[in-house]
């Protein structure tokens, strides 16, 4: 066979599959199946002072008008201790959206407002017994409070991990040992407790397992599925393998249950090596590109998070402190709504 036509042979089949591809995106087009979720934390964006109220609503109706379905509901500790917690969830319903309540390990022995050191305090986890009791006693008093919220659709327990360069090491080892599990299963214990039997349980890990080779504690009772979160280690893009890898790994192990992506986003600033766009145009393109890999997959996501998240110096936000929208928070409103 000639060059000639060994070219014109390859031609033809590009030409064909073209038009074979248009043809199925015009008469079998992809199905959007994805839930978008959004976290809010005004408590942290406002240096964890007293609730603005008002700026709380309208953030919740700015997560709605860009077209989220939901809300992970962040610093639950400080509505709580102002009072506010069941109200706040109650005003989300109003406006149709459902809410994640996250518990992540604080030194509740704390009052409020909870000094920087609260949050630092890992190393508590599970052996100073006054801190974890204080936990322990948070959890179920929250989740009692909600037990009976239609909205509430699941309560978020995040794997206590300390990722300080010298002690993470340690803490991937402690992860997987009996004291560990024990404790997790605890908290697990008391959040049932506290809900009864009306709203599931989750458990998160931030990345842990792709530190701990994708060995992670899974076999917990009363827990529904698992939530990841694929913040991307390429600058400037999507990192479409690291969502793979870990939605695999996360469904071998759920074994029939749920398993939902809790956290991803993308900002230009701030510390760390994970979830960085090189600007914002370029952060609005990862944005859309994240949506439109997942369009066609049957799962929850959660975008972190609606504003900018002061204690990491960090830009996550797609809506600036005005409330206006920024390019990347265009970019987030046009793919939801293709």
């Amino acid at each position: 066979m000639e060059r000639k036509e060994v070219v014109l042979i390859i031609l033809i089949g590009i030409v064909i599959g073209i038009i074979l591809v248009d043809y199925l995106n015009r008469f079998y087009p992809r199905q959007k199946r994805y839930t978008p979720y959004i976290v809010t934390y005004d408590y942290s964006w406002n240096n964890m002072t007293p609730l603005n109220k008002t700026r709380f609503m309208e953030n919740i109706q700015q997560a709605k008008d860009l077209g989220f379905k939901g809300i992970k509901l962040c610093n639950i500790e400080c509505y709580y201790a102002e009072g506010y917690l069941l109200e706040a969830v109650r005003n989300i319903s109003k406006l149709g959206l459902k809410v994640i309540i996250p518990f992540k390990w604080f030194d509740a022995t704390y009052s409020f407002p909870y000094p920087a050191v609260a949050y630092q305090n890992i190393e508590g986890f599970p052996d100073n017994q006054t801190q974890f009791e204080a936990f322990l006693g948070y959890v179920y008093n929250v989740s009692h409070l909600l037990r009976d919220e239609p909205n509430v659709v699941w309560f978020d327990i995040h794997y206590p991990f300390n990722w300080e360069y010298t002690r993470k090491a340690f803490w991937a080892k402690k992860i997987m040992t009996l004291e560990y599990k024990v404790a997790l299963q605890q908290i697990i214990n008391e959040v049932r407790r506290g809900a009864f039997a009306t709203t599931k349980i989750f458990l998160t890990s931030e990345l842990i397992e792709t530190y701990t080779n994708y060995t992670m504690p899974t076999d917990f009772d009363d827990i529904a599925g698992f939530g990841f979160q694929p913040y991307s280690s390429i600058k400037g893009d999507v990192n479409i393998t690291l969502i793979n890898d870990l939605y695999k790994y996360w469904k071998s192990v759920a074994k029939g249950r749920t398993v939902y992506i809790d956290e991803w986003g993308y900002r230009t600033t701030g510390y760390g090596d994970h979830g960085y766009a090189t600007n914002e145009t370029n952060k609005g393109w990862c944005i859309r590109k994240f949506v439109d890999y997942l369009y066609d997959w049957d799962i929850l996501w959660v975008y972190f998070g609606l504003l900018d998240f002061p204690p990491e110096a960090a830009d996550w936000g797609i809506i600036c402190n005005d409330g206006t929208l920024k390019p990347s928070g265009v970019a987030m409103k046009d793919a939801l709504k293709s």
